[in-house]
């Protein structure tokens, strides 16, 4: 993989971690499968092996062209002048990364098992992680927002089935965590009565999830953790929103 030039330092080294990852679960099982063809083994018996290989590679090849992908996203969005009015949400491809590496994963370790002949055990190690891969999405319900949009009077969101929007006067301070590469944004809130007032619909259910969700993301008060990429939105992107937004000096807004 060759560095972008025009890319961040924090993002070639990651670059370069990704890289060097791959060269340890992908190398590691090719070598394997070719180890055991050099002392005799039959390939009939190394096509379970060679089928886990194949899809660990076709998993990572996909992961490594989506991060290009979401770098080309992260840097066209920094260059956005206003982010006013805009709805993000998480694309399909963006799922797909986090899909694809638990499956890479499974996929190297059920070749290396398949090798020795546990044809079977590589099966269940691999359905293993597949199935965790298909699931990380659903981990995310309820606990992040599905999209956002940030509006003259505060930062709306979808989390789950309910809406709500945090005004700009309640965000007490923004609190980056992570390289920048994925920086995941603590937000601070002075209070919550205000949040939950505009959640929708409006019942205690939908409520209660919002409370409990401000709640459990913050070790310093109330206040909302929103993870790396959030609906598909570079952080220091977002971090750039919220601020012009507490600040009330961006362009879009009266």
């Amino acid at each position: 993989m060759v560095p972008d030039p025009s890319e961040p330092a924090s993002s070639r080294q990651r670059s370069r971690q990704v890289f060097r990852r791959y060269l340890l679960v992908l190398v590691a099982p090719v070598a394997g499968i070719l180890l055991a063809l050099g002392v005799g083994i039959s390939p009939q018996r190394l096509r379970p092996a060679v089928a886990f290989e194949g899809i660990a590679l076709v998993g990572a090849l996909y992961f490594l062209v989506a991060l290009k992908m979401q770098r080309r996203t992260g840097r066209r969005q920094r260059r956005l002048e206003s982010l006013m009015g805009i709805q993000f949400k998480t694309p399909i491809w963006m799922m797909l990364m986090e899909i694809s590496i638990p499956i890479e994963i499974g996929g190297a370790l059920a070749a290396v098992v398949a090798t020795f002949g546990f044809a079977g055990v590589g099966n269940g190690l691999f359905l293993t992680f597949a199935l965790i891969g298909l699931c990380m999405p659903l981990f995310k319900v309820g606990v992040q927002p599905r999209w956002i949009v940030l509006e003259q009077d505060g930062l709306r969101m979808a989390v789950s089935r309910a809406t709500f929007l945090v005004p700009w006067t309640t965000v007490e301070r923004i609190e980056p965590v992570g390289p920048d590469h994925f920086v995941a944004l603590n937000v601070i809130l002075k209070d919550s009565d205000l949040v939950l007032e505009s959640v929708q619909p409006n019942n205690p259910k939908a409520r209660d999830r919002i409370r409990t969700l401000i709640q459990a993301s913050s070790r310093s008060g109330v206040g909302l953790l929103l993870m790396p990429w959030t609906a598909g939105l570079d952080g220091r992107t977002l971090e750039r929103g919220i601020r012009e937004g507490i600040s009330g000096k961006v362009p879009g807004m009266n």
